[in-house]
């Protein structure tokens, strides 16, 4: 009887004829207390014997997470069981490992045969030392084990017994951008900004925001914030889109807009009011730049003389300069920002750099500046120290609510009726105090 496939045998009754789905029988011995067979019992049997490709399935059942085969049991391991063999193997590996090295010191250098001995031993099999080094480093740093569940080990270390303190550098030193082999050390710019609105913002300032964030391609938008009296929540939004910092436009009656300007999430706040805003779509400006390319941000002298104004000088690089290489920006400086301080207050605006077109090289001194748009005014009123709150550590003493202007203007206007009434009132009393005397002929053509 052959075992090979069968082509007319199809699907299920061929995968069953398979020999790797069959084990084979071992031959039956009668027990000594077994009665005497038959000749036909007996023939049967000596075929079975004789026959090299007769096969059986196994008698096998489950009992829950055991396992019987024959007459034997056979308990199955959990996986919580594999999982903390493989542990317990690691740790005595990398304590081996330890031991070995802490030996290996200990001793001294060695003769020129263990030398040779010790390279014949690595070079016949590299593999099981890379596995064991491995497993050492990522027992000893809690990292999960290759084949096991993602769980930190934070007692390994100790168990172990590793000098975990050059790794510890070296990956500090890499997360703050040091080359490993130089040892030079690499900055890179990963500034980004929120952007975000309050509800009720008027339509002037939800275009202002939308045109500065063309201007900064790294600019990550928001939804709406509903609160305006818990601006903690900002914090929690840039950290989750990555931000460094941003940018809150609150709108009050529908006709002020105040804009937020932080570093999250330690701070500082500057807290500006807007005033004179001028979209793209309303100035039609000649000037055009590429959009998301790198500008060129100009400050005032007046931003050196004070404190608080190098602060914001500070903040303000921050927020609109583009990183190098950034994957939305294009590697070209063609547009200027400028930041200028009159009257206390900072006036933004933008310019195209155009150079001369018969100069085939171009240069600074010969190039124009077109004006592009938008336009804005920040009224700085008040510096906190954290993010959105904290202390405030400067105020400017100048500003004045745009409340109590309006507030001002309609005492001017409801003045002129007060002045209006109070005239005639002083008209009726000069006329009472300086009445014309009668004369002798004004009864005459009564």
């Amino acid at each position: 009887m052959s075992s090979g496939p069968k082509p007319w045998l199809k699907g299920r009754k061929q995968k069953q004829l398979k020999a790797s789905n069959f084990i084979k029988a071992p031959p039956l011995a009668a027990p000594a207390s077994a009665p005497s067979q038959s000749a036909s019992g007996k023939k049967q049997q000596q075929q079975q014997a004789q026959s090299p490709k007769q096969w059986q399935k196994p008698n096998t059942s489950r009992n829950g997470r055991n396992i019987v085969i024959g007459t034997e049991t056979v308990q199955k391991p959990s996986k919580l069981q594999k999982k903390d063999a493989g542990v317990v193997a690691a740790k005595a590996a990398a304590a081996a490992r330890a031991a070995d090295l802490r030996s290996g010191e200990e001793a001294g250098p060695s003769s020129g045969e263990e030398d040779d001995a010790m390279d014949g031993a690595e070079a016949a099999n590299p593999a099981d030392e890379r596995n064991s080094a491995a497993a050492a480093l990522s027992v000893a740093h809690g990292e999960p084990l290759p084949g096991s569940r993602k769980r930190k080990i934070s007692e390994s270390a100790a168990l172990a017994g590793l000098e975990t303190i050059p790794v510890a550098q070296l990956r500090a030193a890499e997360a703050e951008g040091v080359a490993g082999s130089g040892g030079e050390q690499r900055w890179r710019n990963k500034e980004k900004v929120l952007m975000l609105t309050s509800r009720g913002i008027p339509p002037r300032h939800r275009h202002l925001m939308l045109d500065l964030g063309q201007l900064l391609p790294g600019a990550k938008r928001d939804a709406k914030l509903d609160t305006k009296s818990d601006r903690a929540v900002i914090n929690e939004a840039a950290e989750l889109k990555g931000c460094t910092s941003a940018m809150f436009f609150e709108a009050r009656k529908r006709k002020d807009c105040y804009l937020w300007a932080a570093k999250v999430p330690a701070g500082p706040t500057a807290k500006f009011l807007i005033v004179n805003v001028h979209t793209m779509a309303e100035l039609k400006l000649s000037g055009n730049h590429l959009k998301g390319s790198r500008p060129v941000l100009s400050f005032d002298q007046t931003f050196d003389n004070a404190p608080h104004w190098v602060l914001l000088k500070e903040m303000l690089s921050h927020m609109f300069c583009t990183p190098k290489r950034h994957h939305k920006s294009k590697p070209f400086f063609d547009h200027v920002i400028s930041f200028s301080v009159a009257d206390g207050r900072i006036w933004l605006r933008n310019y195209q750099v155009c150079p001369s077109l018969e100069k085939v090289k171009v240069a600074g001194e010969g190039a124009n500046l077109v004006e592009v748009g938008p336009r804005a005014c920040l009224n700085p009123i008040l510096i906190f120290s954290g993010a959105f709150g904290g202390p405030v550590i400067w105020e400017n003493p100048g500003y004045v609510s745009p409340n109590d202007l309006r507030a001002a203007a309609k005492r001017e206007v409801a003045g002129k009726y007060t002045n209006k009434v109070a005239k005639r009132a002083a008209r009726r009393v000069h006329k009472a105090q300086n009445a014309i005397p009668k004369g002798e002929l004004d009864d005459v053509f009564k």
